[in-house]
């Protein structure tokens, strides 16, 4: 069952988003805005060839190399289309969200996010006990123009789904991105 807006003040008002928005709260969603920091490519993958990394990806030094470069604060940022400059990055939700136990959350593009041309990957679905975090977003531009993000702007909305019951184990135990703040890489996988 999908949370409606009544449902989804109440789960705020108890500490499911901080800082809380009323203003954010749909009919059956809830929107959330850009926080204030970004992740670019690291510069290394601009200077790299095709010959280059072909060569990298024969001696198997490829995956040596460093995707993220270091977060950054902005206030206003221009996201280019393809070709031009940096039209991939890790961004993240000005929100931090607490998913309750019996509870998921799935991600969506806003529309108008869309609309203007903003993908987002959909690497976003949030397990029961997934908390204390706020979301990394990799989105990127299709479109042919630049696009303007603005720190705080509504960019994604999050649905709530009740679960048949309770899983055996939470993201609490069994997930790496808990407590994240800010444009979170890759976290590897803890072997047993």
């Amino acid at each position: 069952m999908i949370w409606n807006d009544t449902k989804l003040i109440q789960w705020i008002r108890s500490g499911g988003i901080t800082p809380a928005d009323y203003d954010c709260v749909n009919p059956a969603s809830v929107d959330l805005r850009l926080g204030n920091t970004i992740r670019e490519p690291h510069e290394i993958w601009s200077y790299l060839s095709a010959v280059d990394m072909e060569c990298k990806i024969k001696d198997g030094s490829i995956e040596t190399l460093p995707l993220w470069g270091d977060a950054f604060e902005f206030t206003e940022y221009w996201l280019m289309p393809h070709g031009k400059g940096s039209n991939f990055i890790l961004c993240h939700s000005l929100e931090f969200v607490n998913i309750p136990d019996d509870m998921a959350a799935i991600l969506y593009s806003k529309s108008s996010t869309g609309r203007r041309g903003v993908e987002h990957l959909h690497a976003g679905y949030g397990d029961p006990g997934w908390h204390d975090s706020q979301w990394t977003w990799e989105i990127h531009n299709v479109a042919p123009w630049p696009i303007k993000l603005v720190a705080g702007q509504k960019l994604m909305q999050q649905v709530m789904i009740r679960m048949t019951e309770r899983p055996l184990r939470t993201y609490a135990e069994t997930g790496r991105y808990n407590h994240q703040s800010g444009p979170t890489p890759e976290r590897p996988e803890v072997q047993p």
